[in-house]
């Protein structure tokens, strides 16, 4: 009884919520699923419900849209904050000149941390035969273990190959 009055208190708190959100306007029906956990709480849920859920609708208002007619806006022209970009707008072939210095910096130090990758990747797999760890004395994680290290390089080759093709394109 006291669980079914927790319940009863829940709905009505949620009802009273969304009543507040909508002040005029047509009605609108929500579903919502009350569910008992197994610690005596209760969710509610408005998506998939599981098992011992029950269903309860809550009915609601919709809010009007209010729709400005033509007048005069209130609001002024938004103008950009101190070194804002615009959208579409054309920028100095100076600032553009550094964009393209900072992206080439990126690109370059990229490509050498993928190199240096690539480099201790292929000295750990040994052309295949990587040493035994201590923790591999059965055959599937020491194969696992090179397996992963061939993925892990067809990868960063991967990568390299992208960045130098990105690079490229400066």
């Amino acid at each position: 009884m006291n669980t079914l009055f927790k319940i009863s208190q829940r709905i009505i708190i949620a009802s009273m919520f969304l009543m507040a959100l909508s002040v005029h306007g047509q009605t609108i029906e929500s579903k919502i699923f009350v569910c008992p956990q197994p610690d005596g709480s209760i969710r509610l849920q408005n998506l998939s419900p599981t098992k011992n859920c029950t269903t309860q609708v809550i009915t609601t208002k919709a809010p009007v849209r209010m729709v400005r007619s033509g007048g005069p806006n209130n609001f002024g022209d938004p103008q950009p904050a101190g070194n804002t970009i615009i959208v579409g707008g054309r920028v100095s072939a100076a600032a553009q000149g550094s964009r393209d210095a900072g992206r080439a910096q990126i690109l370059s130090n990229e490509l050498s941390a993928a190199q240096s990758l690539l480099s201790s990747l292929q000295t750990e797999y040994n052309k295949g035969v990587p040493m035994r760890r201590t923790d591999e004395l059965t055959g599937s994680t020491y194969e696992n273990r090179v397996a992963t290290l061939k993925r892990q390089i067809e990868l960063t080759e991967s990568n390299i190959s992208a960045l130098q093709r990105e690079m490229a394109r400066m």
